[in-house]
Order: C-alpha cells, then structure tokens, then sequence
C-alpha cells in the first residue's frame, strides 16, 4: 500500500465532507508524510494536508489537516500480530460503532465531555482522524517529568469515557443492562490473552526473560530460581487482573494509557488531554485505567504523595458528570468501592509497568533495531529482547532508573514479600 493509495479519492471526498458538513467543495492539493516508527508499535501513521476550495460566492479556499493510522504494511511479522489479535479491527469497531453509540446518550448535557479526537473515516485498513496537533495538542517527551496538572487532565479525560460508558448503561430501556455484553467482540481483551500460540502469551514469555535478566542486575546472587518462579507468577497475574470483574462495576476502559498515547494543551492554568490509540480497549472496573495510568507515567514518589488527590479529582468530575443524567454515583461507583477497586488493581499496576516501560522506554537506537526486519520485529516481541533491553539499561541512565525503579517495586510488592 503505497502513501498516495492510502486513502482513495472516493474515501478522501467522505472524509473531508464528514470534516466540512458540506459537499460542495474540491480537491487542490494533498500532501501525505510518513511518520516514524516510533509513534506507533503496531501500526503505520502518516499526516494529511488537504487543500480544498469551497464552490461558494467567494470561492474559499481551506487547508485541512488529519492524522490517518492503518495496519502495518512493510513488517508481515507484525501485520500478522495485529490481525491475530484484531486489535486494528476492535480500534475501527470502537471509533465507528461504540463511540458513536456513547455519545448519542450525551446530548446538550455532555458538551465539553471530551476524552478523545474527531473519527471522520474508517474501514477495515484505514482510520483519519482530526490532526489535533493543528489545534495545540503535543504529547510530552517520555524522558520529562509528568506534572499533577497534566495527570489531573488525563484523570478527567479517563472519567468522561468512564461516564459515558455508565450513562449509557444506566439510561438504556432493559435493566440491567452491560456493554461488555452487548459488544463483546469489541471490548474483548486482546493483548494479555493466555492461549497457545497467542501473541500475548509469547510475548509475556519474552517478557518474562528480559525481566529476569534486570532482576540478576539489581538484586546479583540473591536472584535464585525461587525468585525467577514467583516473578513468573506475579507476571503471569496478568492475565486475570484485565479480566471483567466479578466483584466491581465495569465500564469501558482505554487499556493502553502511556505518553504516546495521551495528548496535551495549555498550561499549568488550564490543561485539557485527548486520549488516542483505543487498539487495547477492554471492559473492566475504572481503577485499571487510573492506576495503570499512574505507573506507567509517573514516579514512585509522585504515586505516594498525589495519588489520593487525583482520586478525589476523579470521583468528583465523574459524580458531577453523572449528576447532570440524574444518574446517582452512590448508586453506580460509590467512593469506597472506587478505593477498594483501585488498592485491589494497585497490582495491575506495579505488574504492568516493568512490561511496558522495558519496550516503551527504549533510546532510539534500540527501537530502530526492532524495526529494522520482520524477523527483528518477531524475535523482540516473541522470542528475545534481552540484547535491546540489557544495552538500554547499561548504557542509558535514564532508561536505567525508570525501569530499576518499577522492578524493584515488582520485586517488593509482588515477589520478595512472597
């Protein structure tokens, strides 16, 4: 799939007059760039700049900018990940069809309940977005600090797709009534899947591996078999922990909230955030996305001395938010069962984080290597990343401190205490 076949003339018109509201218009120019490898893990990014002039009196002329994702198309390797797992298909089922239905309950009353961008097309290959670049929104660079008011706005962002998710359900005419079994194909989890051969599992084994090498680094000869078997286990946790709960509400959640992830404008006066990236979308309690949040962007320190106020910022807009609906938060997510929700799922966190920020926190050239074949492609994500992680953590300080001090918490919480 080349750059210019993308997007075909028939799909570009449907894009730009779902853009515009308005069909009376041409095509001047369109430029397509690519993006870096490093904006996305499993799929192809570009930009659009899409010049249009409007067959009105005055003949305007327009420049509209998108942002287009599709599946990977050089890598077979990670195309074949990404269809096994369906995760391009449960992003385009989740803009197109769930969205659409969340905000249809909203109306007047959930103006301004924003938690992502505008979807103006997809299908099977394709989905543009709004380039919300082009209205002030950057992700922060990974290797600076998250403060409280950035935390704070993604917190409010989370609890509007979280309210949604409720107002729907609370609002629908057959009682009781739950998303994640209206669209389970949708809300299904797909990454920590333990089945033979799933993507998942391979690349939890991997892992798994890699964790074990860091582990030998930090702790040298008390790293023995004993505790390589309950680091296994405290990993392998995972796979109940994204679970639908059986004990808290469920409501749709992101799933994948790292910096890529998350979008960013203004400033420490007035900051609002866009969540992107809805690939790992599942159905579980709200504390999944806050906690997983939390450790996968901030510090220790910063969890321990902030976390119970971004709760209570939490829990205070979702219940304002419920309100406007007449929808009783008491009722729905009470604030005790939201505390005991989110210490229950504080493993989830200090599990997930070491997983991610291994890969996620990689220097450039590291990253690069990944990319450079399907075969590197296949060996990182399902048989060895040792060689990428090792030199990462020996040779970048920043890397080092990041992922020493996640492991360590792994070790403390999950496995020495064992």
């Amino acid at each position: 799939m080349s750059s210019s076949a993308v997007v075909t003339q028939n799909e570009w018109f449907k894009v730009i007059q779902c853009c515009l509201e308005n069909c009376d218009f041409e095509v001047i120019n369109n430029k397509i760039k690519p993006l870096g490898y490093g904006a996305g893990f499993f799929g192809e990014h570009r930009l659009a700049e899409i010049s249009v002039r409007l067959r009105d009196i005055n003949k305007t002329q327009r420049v509209l900018h998108f942002f287009i994702k599709t599946q990977p198309q050089k890598l077979l390797e990670q195309r074949e990940i990404v269809e096994q797992t369906r995760m391009f298909k449960k992003e385009v089922d989740a803009l197109s069809k769930l969205f659409v239905l969340l905000r249809s309950v909203l109306n007047d009353k959930g103006k301004g309940m924003q938690w992502t961008c505008k979807c103006f097309y997809t299908n099977s290959q394709v989905i543009v977005l709004e380039d919300i670049t082009m209205q002030g929104f950057q992700t922060i660079d990974g290797r600076i600090n998250i403060e409280y008011h950035h935390c704070a706005a993604v917190i409010k962002a989370i609890a509007n797709l979280h309210a949604a998710s409720l107002i729907f359900e609370e609002t629908h005419p057959n009682q009781p009534h739950r998303l994640g079994n209206e669209y389970p194909d949708i809300l299904e989890e797909c990454l920590f899947k333990h089945a033979p051969n799933h993507p998942g599992t391979e690349w939890l084994k991997t892992t798994i591996e890699c964790l074990w090498r860091v582990v030998q680094e930090i702790l040298g000869d008390r790293a023995d078999l004993r505790t390589k078997a309950l680091l296994e286990n405290a990993l392998q946790s995972l796979f109940e922990l994204v679970k639908p709960s059986e004990k808290f509400r469920n409501t749709v959640c992101h799933g994948d909230l790292w910096r890529n992830n998350i979008f960013f404008r203004g400033d420490e006066n007035k900051v609002e955030a866009r969540l992107v990236d809805f690939q790992f979308i599942r159905y579980s309690p709200p504390a999944n996305d806050i906690v997983c949040f939390l450790h996968l962007t901030t510090s220790r320190s910063f969890r321990k001395e902030y976390t119970s106020a971004l709760l209570s910022c939490y829990y205070d807009h979702l219940s304002r938010t419920l309100l406007r609906y007449g929808i009783s938060p008491d009722y729905v997510l009470p604030r005790q069962e939201l505390e005991e929700s989110c210490e229950f799922y504080r493993k989830l966190g200090v599990v997930v984080a070491p997983c991610y920020l291994t890969v996620v926190a990689l220097n450039e050239e590291d990253i690069e290597r990944m990319f450079a074949s399907s075969a590197e492609f296949e060996r990182f994500v399902k048989r060895d990343r040792t060689p990428e992680v090792m030199h990462s953590f020996k040779c970048d300080s920043y890397y080092r401190e990041r992922v020493t001090e996640s492991v360590q918490e792994l070790l403390e919480e999950c496995v020495l205490k064992s």
